[in-house]
């Protein structure tokens, strides 16, 4: 995973899915070892090309389908750590 928002996620793999595909996602997130299972569903695809979307390695990007308040917390709280431990991100809080 390597964006993370309270709405989603960006996940780079090889192993791409299908646009508009329902799954759960299972992750932990800095800081917390609670694993978190999340239903989603496929919003994009980005495939191996050569110019990638954002220079992002290939993958896919993911839409949190009601995640449980605790779940939503935990996300949140990370997010506001991340900000508050940079400062270019701090703006976000």
């Amino acid at each position: 995973m390597l964006d993370l928002s309270l709405k989603g996620a960006y996940v780079a793999t090889d192993l791409l899915p299908t646009k508009d595909e329902s799954l759960k996602v299972s992750f932990c997130v800095p800081g917390n070892d609670r694993l978190l299972s999340v239903p989603a569903v496929v919003a994009w695809v980005n495939p191996h090309q050569a110019h990638p979307v954002h220079s992002l390695p290939p993958g896919f990007g993911l839409y949190f389908l009601d995640p449980t308040p605790q779940d939503a917390l935990i996300i949140t709280r990370a997010i506001q750590d991340y900000c508050r431990s940079n400062p270019v991100y701090r703006q976000y809080l």
